[in-house]
């Protein structure tokens, strides 16, 4: 059997409801999407690469620091599916392919931002003769690097690198005007407007965030007691890591707990078995504790519509038979940045498997070492309790002796006397208690003990 098999098989959780095994889609979430199956078709398909690959720079357009509308514009570029009148004729539009700004070339998308002179006079005017050699370019790919970060330089009328993007939108957008309206605007109007965009759009991005957080509520420290989980996993190492924090609204802590498991088959089901370990552990020692926490959103969305996720079908059962021994269960979710005490235990437990193992072998030595002691302090107090009982018996009957001996001797000498004074010689008079001084026993043989005895 494949060794990544064998490691697939060992992760997967088995169910303790004795349920029946089913197929499942090998999403995150075990149910078939048509986005799923089409990168299954994409996968099966033999990869042809015609030219170069533009899989990095279509992916570095939903980077930049601009509107979505403006990521997918540039998506757009890089994948070769902008409406130019080439692009156009290519999909069968019975259309003029002669670009409508210059009149000279065909309208391709490397002509209408880099080639076309209208575009030329713009960015002459932006970098002032820099990089002649560099930008632009005949290949729309090198002008799309040098775009995304290739370009740093001093450049004119105080241009940054940042507003490339913007230049470019801006450079369309006149194309547009050009070939539905026939009007068309000044290189020096088409930077101004597209500096002034981009000033705009970064004040309302601060405005945004400042009033977010101005808006925010002030959060009153809770005295509810609550607990915190997380898991840690890493597709590298052969053992996943679980922690959980249980404590009150002041962060004082009650309990804790973190241990290290084989690795589960994803990230999710790390935070999963984590949450049901912190549900045992918190019944089973019987804290009122109502409100479970986790950084992870999709944790919650399985908690709550658990039909959306058969893969997790096995840990969703022990959860609804957790969660029904809580009178009222909580899930809620908090910041990364607040589940730092779970998240460190789970990450600690992971990565210091061998100390977790040094420690747990110290444990079991230092129990089996207790049980020898009670063991052997059990067999002590035995044979002391044997030395007072031969000794309680060696008392005995040393008085019993004496006491038959002195009436005896009473007989035979003051029998007169003792009839005369009229005293009558009780012959089952009882014995006198005997007092004993017993030192401090400070372990060792007990008979040497018992020999101090006065």
């Amino acid at each position: 059997m494949d060794q990544e098999d064998i490691q697939i098989i060992r992760s997967m959780p088995i169910s303790k409801s004795l349920k029946p095994d089913h197929l499942v889609w090998h999403t995150k979430s075990g149910r078939y999407s048509v986005k799923s199956g089409y990168k299954v078709a994409q996968d099966m398909k033999a990869e042809v690469i015609v030219g170069p690959n533009c899989n990095v720079l279509m992916a570095q357009a939903w980077y930049l620091p601009v509107p979505p509308k403006i990521k997918h514009f540039f998506w757009q570029i890089v994948s070769a599916s902008l409406p130019v009148m080439v692009r156009l004729a290519s999909r069968g539009v019975h259309c003029d392919t002669v670009c409508k700004r210059c009149e000279i070339a065909e309208e391709s998308i490397n002509h209408t931002f880099f080639e076309c002179p209208r575009s030329t006079q713009v960015w002459e005017r932006v970098f002032d003769g820099l990089h002649r050699d560099k930008f632009p370019l005949g290949s729309i790919y090198s002008n799309q690097d040098f775009i995304y970060g290739k370009g740093l330089g001093p450049m004119a009328l105080g241009v940054t690198h940042s507003p490339l993007p913007w230049l470019v939108w801006f450079i369309w957008k006149d194309r547009n005007n050009k070939v539905f309206q026939g009007l068309q605007s000044e290189p020096i109007d088409i930077i101004n407007q597209a500096l002034r965009e981009q000033l705009w759009w970064e004040e309302a991005q601060m405005a945004a965030r400042s009033v977010s957080s101005v808006s925010e509520p002030v959060k009153i420290p809770e005295t509810t007691v609550r607990c915190q989980v997380d898991g840690s996993w890493k597709s590298t190492e052969q053992n996943s890591g679980l922690g959980w924090w249980c404590g009150d609204g002041e962060n004082q802590t009650f309990f804790l707990g973190a241990r290290y498991q084989h690795r589960s088959v994803s990230p999710l089901h790390s935070e999963m078995e984590a949450l049901l370990w912190a549900m045992e552990c918190i019944l089973s020692r019987g804290i009122v504790c109502q409100r479970f926490e986790t950084d992870s959103a999709e944790l919650i969305s399985m908690v709550q519509d658990p039909e959306e996720w058969p893969a997790f079908s096995a840990l969703l059962d022990e959860f609804q038979v957790l969660s029904a021994s809580f009178p009222h269960f909580t899930l809620s979710k908090i910041p990364r940045t607040v589940n730092v005490k779970a998240d460190c235990l789970a990450h600690s437990s992971r990565t210091n498997k061998e100390r977790i193992e040094d420690l747990e072998a110290n444990v079991t030595e230092l129990r089996e070492d207790i049980q020898k002691l009670n063991k052997d302090m059990n067999n002590r107090f035995q044979i002391l309790e044997d030395s007072l009982n031969r000794l309680a018996d060696t008392l005995t009957t040393g008085r019993e002796g004496d006491n038959s001996a002195t009436r005896s001797t009473l007989r035979t000498r003051d029998k007169q006397q003792l009839l005369a004074q009229g005293d009558n010689v009780n012959q089952n008079a009882p014995a006198r208690t005997v007092k004993l001084d017993f030192p401090r026993f400070k372990g060792g043989d007990p008979n040497a003990w018992l020999s101090k005895t006065k």
